[in-house]
């Protein structure tokens, strides 16, 4: 039994859904996570709702409406964007496709109310009778599956909001992806989604590893500077067994980064480590105190089973920061990627991949195909445009000829020769010169990147 002071529809509104239910509704729902409420909530709205426990609230209200509805009425929302292509938006998706008629989309993007810093979008729709709604949701939707509904993406609408009403609904199309993420897309967006849905092989099928930087629960203790890190390895030659360089997601550029001179101690959970075999990093570790306790205590990390001296992760997977791989920032809003060969760490606000294709998976994400495309058809579900694993993951890579990538794979190389030269130059005159062989290096990528989804030819 849930102590949920829920409002009675029912009782409050009884004569109008007896007769059919309201011929309009109207809102702005909250956006709230409703994995972040207490439990008893929690568990109310995942045992009355069809979105479950990994929603925000607006999603809860879309379905909400439905059941309010007369089946000659309509609704109009203004929500978060997010459920058009974000993973915890399935459940939204699903509930349009198998039990509602859209009738029209406006994708307003971000900056559009002062009190909003989350993309908005505004949709009209209303409830598809029994005897007409589809039985079973396709776990994959092919592109071709188009929602016969109208709608708009105004690029960069950043007119006042009285002026939403003459935006017009055009025959823009809303295309499910493979993989059930939704887009607005033109004409000419449907073309290069077309091409795009050829290429019958997304990034998660690249025999590949995605994961993120290490968590150590308190980072003034684990992260230190290269001053620090030279004193504990004087007071102990063995200090250096576990203090590793250490990348952060703003340190992270297109083919290359600015190292900031952190370091990471090194004590994982995974590792299982003897702290006494490290004295001066015992000591320096015993400085923090209780802060560094991980009971859940206040002043104290959150609670967990790790050893005092651990990061608050585990992070089994360790020994993929020592091989090859790509490294980028988590809330990163351009494709910056760099390929690491020289063993970095990365902290909580960046992610790494491990392929044995690297330089060309690489080639591929810096690409000006990639930036133009994910931005467009891709992106959406975490903090405006940014990358997220759930939508890079659906990323269609195009399979190379051998010759192609051979070709990427050599430009690559050349071009994080050319730009590691470039961060070590002082001179202006000379760097400038650099600066260009990196474009031309880096248009002859783009060149090949474009044939392979056969825009131009390769």
């Amino acid at each position: 039994m849930y102590k949920i002071n829920a409002f009675d529809w029912q009782s409050e509104y009884k004569t109008i859904l007896l007769n059919g239910g309201f011929d309009i509704v109207l809102g702005n729902p909250p956006y709230v996570q409703l994995q972040t409420m207490e439990a008893n909530i929690k568990n109310y709205y995942s045992s009355k709702y069809q979105a479950k426990s990994m929603v925000d609230i607006y999603q809860l209200f879309y379905e909400k409406a439905l059941d309010l509805l007369n089946p000659r009425g309509i609704i109009g929302f203004i929500t978060s964007n997010k459920w058009m292509r974000a993973g915890y938006g399935e459940a939204t998706r699903k509930l349009f496709t198998e039990k509602a008629n859209i009738h029209g989309i406006i994708d307003l993007g971000g900056g559009v109310f002062e009190s909003a810093t989350v993309d908005t979008n505004i949709i009209f729709y209303n409830k598809i009778p029994i005897e007409e709604r589809i039985l079973t949701f396709p776990a994959r939707f092919p592109l071709k599956i188009r929602l016969q509904a109208k709608a708009i993406k105004p690029i960069n609408y950043r007119k006042p909001i009285e002026e939403l009403k003459n935006l017009v609904l055009n025959d823009d199309s809303v295309i499910i992806l493979d993989g059930n993420a939704w887009i607005i897309a033109n004409k000419s967006q449907a073309t290069i989604l077309e091409k795009m849905n050829k290429v019958d092989k997304p990034l998660k099928d690249w025999d590949i590893t995605i994961n993120s930087g290490i968590k150590t629960g308190f980072n003034e203790a684990f992260i230190i500077d290269g001053a620090t890190k030279d004193r504990l390895i004087a007071e102990d030659e063995k200090s250096a067994e576990i203090i590793k360089p250490l990348l952060k997601g703003r340190d992270i550029k297109k083919h290359y980064y600015e190292f900031a001179d952190k370091w990471l101690i090194v004590t994982l959970p995974a590792l299982k480590l003897n702290i006494n075999n490290y004295p001066a990093i015992k000591k320096h570790l015993k400085s923090f105190g209780k802060r560094l306790h991980q009971t859940g205590e206040k002043g104290s990390r959150k609670k967990t089973n790790n050893k005092w001296f651990e990061t608050q992760d585990s992070i089994a997977y360790y020994e993929d920061f020592e091989k090859p791989k790509i490294i980028f920032n988590k809330a990163s809003q351009t494709n910056s990627f760099y390929l690491d060969l020289n063993k970095y760490y990365g902290d909580v606000t960046t992610y790494i991949i491990n392929t044995q294709n690297n330089h060309y998976i690489i080639a591929i994400l810096n690409s000006r195909f990639f930036e133009f495309t994910y931005a467009n058809f891709f992106a959406g579900g975490g903090i405006e445009g940014e990358l997220t694993l759930f939508t890079l993951k659906e990323f269609p890579i195009s399979v190379p000829s051998e010759e192609q990538e051979k070709k990427l794979v050599k430009l690559v190389d050349n071009i994080i020769a050319v730009k590691n030269k470039m961060a070590t130059i002082e001179n202006p005159h000379e760097k400038e010169i650099y600066e260009r062989q990196a474009l031309g290096i880096d248009a002859s990528i783009d060149a090949i990147v474009y044939g392979l989804y056969n825009f131009i030819r390769g």
